[in-house]
């Protein structure tokens, strides 16, 4: 490798670093719908697919990789790197109460390169699996001179580093996995605030971290349609799988000294630290159909995963299974013009999913439209800023629940280096 491309590896290195220790430090979500299950599911997908409202399941690119499949892998003929960051705006209402946030975290971190050009490929990096950031309040009356509010406080949650190779096994087809190591802390906390104070308040703390690794497979092949279309097709699964946790439980009552604002503890009903136990994560599996050329490229992805089997420390939880349906495309007007903007990549894309929540027999869902672009670099091979800018909805305001109106822009850079290709001399 040259001086430039050593230097160039040491600083892709040391920004591996930083984002890894920014990456825990920030809050992943600040959805109310994330106190449910594991949290909210954030990862969809790198820039460039966010645009095409996360459609990968059969997607490949010398210039791009594909977490999503790793059978993509095995056409990796670049060595590619790949960041990104997400920002999201949620309007939260709730009959006549709306609440505005805000949230920026990292969205993802990934390196690939080829073993074997256009045969054998490998990745790594890091992507969130799942954050959990709330705030809820409800006040209720006890009897006619007392009430009490109880407070459900939220934050925490999952990274997924891993490491992936496909390989070819025929000239159409591929295979590959990801040996993802799931990492990261989920705190949940209740507190019952009495407005009386002959009654102590209390609080219940529930903490669960989870250390293990977790598998998903992938399958894809492609073909030729006519002359002028090629199509491909992606399999993407994972099999249930119980994910080793530890679990910290502290029940205490307590009286707020006001004064110092500090909570004076009274006594502690129950306190377990570190009880040995384990996360059931469900089965899933993905299907994804693209017709592709030069120019163009539109797929369809369905997801489908089976969150009713969830369960933590052997209980069951009330989840639904989930579904996701989303159509996606990508355009490059004129590829080999002198114009810039005749070679940006143009995406679109529609979305529905329907959830694992069902809350007061109402089945949350999700929906939305999504835009983005490629600006490709000058004189690289095939670098380029990416973003995308999704507009959607969850849930609904019926049944006193929650709507969600919300707006995420993914910002991302994909670095290509030509590290394999052999020199020749004349």
């Amino acid at each position: 490798m040259s001086l430039i491309t050593n230097k160039f590896f040491k600083v892709l290195l040391s920004f591996l670093l930083l984002s890894n220790s920014i990456l825990f430090a920030q809050t992943s979500t600040v959805s109310p719908y994330s106190i449910f299950g594991i949290g909210d599911l954030i990862f969809d997908g790198y820039a460039n697919q966010f645009g095409m409202a996360g459609v990968s399941n059969a997607g490949t690119s010398v210039s791009k990789l594909n977490f999503n499949n790793p059978a993509s892998y095995a056409y990796d003929t670049l060595m590619v790197l790949d960041f990104g960051v997400k920002s999201e705006r949620l309007l939260i209402k709730q009959t006549s109460n709306t609440n505005k946030q805000f949230n920026t975290t990292n969205n993802n971190f990934s390196m690939g390169f080829p073993l074997k050009q256009g045969i054998w490929g490998f990745a790594f990096g890091f992507v969130p699996y799942s954050g959990v950031g709330y705030k809820l309040e409800t006040t209720q009356e006890l009897d006619t001179s007392t009430y009490f509010t109880s407070k459900y406080l939220g934050d925490g949650g999952i990274i997924r580093y891993y490491f992936g190779s496909g390989i070819k096994i025929t000239k159409n087809l591929s295979l590959g996995v990801n040996a993802n190591y799931l990492y990261g802390t989920i705190d949940r906390t209740r507190k019952i605030l009495y407005s009386n104070s002959t009654y102590f308040d209390n609080k219940y703390l529930d903490e669960i971290h989870l250390s293990d690794f977790y598998f998903e497979f992938g399958l894809h092949y492609n073909g030729k349609l006519n002359d002028r279309y090629n199509y491909a097709i992606g399999l993407t699964g994972a099999p249930s799988q119980n994910i080793n946790a530890k679990r910290t439980t502290l029940w205490q009552n307590y009286r707020l000294d006001n004064f110092n604002d500090l909570e004076v503890i009274r006594d502690t009903i129950t306190y377990v630290a570190d009880e040995k136990g384990d996360v059931s994560l469900p089965k899933r599996i993905g299907f994804g159909l693209q017709i592709n050329n030069k120019r163009s490229s539109f797929g369809l992805d369905v997801n489908w995963q089976d969150w009713s089997s969830y369960s933590v420390y052997g209980q069951q939880g009330s989840l639904k299974n989930s579904l996701k349906i989303a159509l996606g495309g990508q355009i490059i007007p004129y590829q080999k013009s002198l114009s810039y903007f005749g070679r940006m990549q143009y995406r679109g894309g529609l979305y529905f999913n329907q959830t694992y929540l069902d809350l007061r027999s109402t089945r949350i869902n999700d929906y939305g439209i999504t835009v983005g672009a490629g600006l490709p670099f000058k004189k690289s091979y095939g670098s380029m800023f990416n973003f995308g800018l999704a507009g959607g909805i969850r849930g609904t305001t019926s049944n006193s629940l929650v709507r969600e109106q919300y707006l995420r822009l993914i910002f991302g850079v994909t670095l290509n280096e030509d590290w394999f290709r052999k020199q020749k001399f004349d």
